[in-house]
């Protein structure tokens, strides 16, 4: 995991530390310059479709073994989503995301994943609940528990 590494040799950040993490003080009594300000680290969600469905896998041999998935939407969806986490540094680990990590009508026409995978002969398919409006739910509810490794590497890729 090259980002973890380079977090934690670089800024002593921990793989595991949390995005709402209170900041290290500069001094005893002073605040740390970046307090209070909102950092916004975006990326991008692949929603491939269903006549171009998205492959995060394929063996070497023929290609016979294949992972992939695709979004059933409702409406046209782009295949690249702009999105983002967000934080108010400092803010606590029980902090909320104080902008949204994507659009309303995205999220909204956004019915749910479908993967697919072959190894060899056998077929496999599985397909995730109703997203919608759920599916940032946990990215803004959730916001200052998420990993900041995890978090920049989303941004990195």
């Amino acid at each position: 995991r090259f980002v973890d590494l380079l977090l934690n040799s670089t800024g002593g950040i921990q793989p595991d530390e949390p995005l709402g993490r209170p900041l290290r003080r500069a001094g005893n009594n002073e605040t740390h310059w970046a307090e209070g300000k909102v950092w916004l680290v975006n990326h991008g969600v692949l929603l491939p479709s269903e006549s171009k469905p998205g492959r995060f896998f394929e063996g070497r041999l023929l290609g016979l073994s294949k992972a992939g998935y695709w979004t059933a939407s409702h409406a046209e969806l782009p295949v690249f989503a702009p999105a983002m986490f967000s934080i108010q540094l400092g803010a606590g680990t029980s902090s909320k995301a104080p902008v949204r990590y994507i659009a309303p009508f995205v999220a909204a026409n956004m019915d749910h994943f479908e993967y697919h995978g072959t190894e060899i002969i056998h077929k496999f398919r599985a397909e995730s609940s109703r997203l919608g409006l759920q599916f940032p739910k946990n990215f803004e509810e959730y916001a200052g528990k998420l990993p900041i490794s995890r978090v920049v590497a989303a941004s990195s890729a």
